[in-house]
């Protein structure tokens, strides 16, 4: 299997144990239909944004999902660490980097971690403000900003310096 796709359909490992798609759907794809032939998922990446995805942080720690706006579809889902490699089809190889502590639990990153998306927001808001003429104005940080007669606190309610 490519490796851009281990960390996406995981393994169902004897000695390993489960792991990723493989594992969330273990039921249908070993089960099967009446006739016991196993189910088939048909997952909705794009190879070739899938392989850049995952060779543009390979090495890195990070993750990588790529989405397509109009239908919600995952187009790609990259993990990477530096120094780690997971290799489905040789997962002896690197099972203890894999999840060592200093690695925090290297598997399925984008998934089991709740990290909020504003980072990605910020060059966005950054090419709007710029694009409207508002980069020399100051803001003031009051921890909540009100629109009319909503108020939209921000994460945790309080100021950022």
């Amino acid at each position: 299997m490519n490796k851009a796709y281990s960390q996406l359909v995981g393994f169902n490992n004897a000695v390993y144990g489960k792991y990723g798609l493989r594992a969330k759907y273990e039921d249908v794809l070993m089960t099967g239909d009446k006739t016991h032939h196993g189910a088939t998922i048909r997952l909705t990446t794009v190879n070739r944004i899938q392989n850049v995805a995952y060779e543009e942080i390979r090495g890195t720690e990070g993750c990588v999902v790529v989405l397509e706006n109009a239908t919600g579809r995952i187009l790609a889902l990259a993990t990477s660490y530096p120094g780690v490699e997971m290799d489905v089809n040789n997962l002896s190889s690197n099972w203890a980097e894999m999840n060592s502590p200093d690695n925090d639990g290297f598997l399925i990153q984008n998934w089991r971690k709740a990290l909020a998306p504003g980072s990605t927001m910020k060059p966005v808001t950054a090419t709007l403000i710029y694009d409207e003429g508002l980069a020399d104005v100051v803001y003031n940080d009051t921890g909540t900003e009100k629109i009319g007669s909503h108020a939209f606190p921000h994460a945790g309610f309080r100021v950022r310096g």
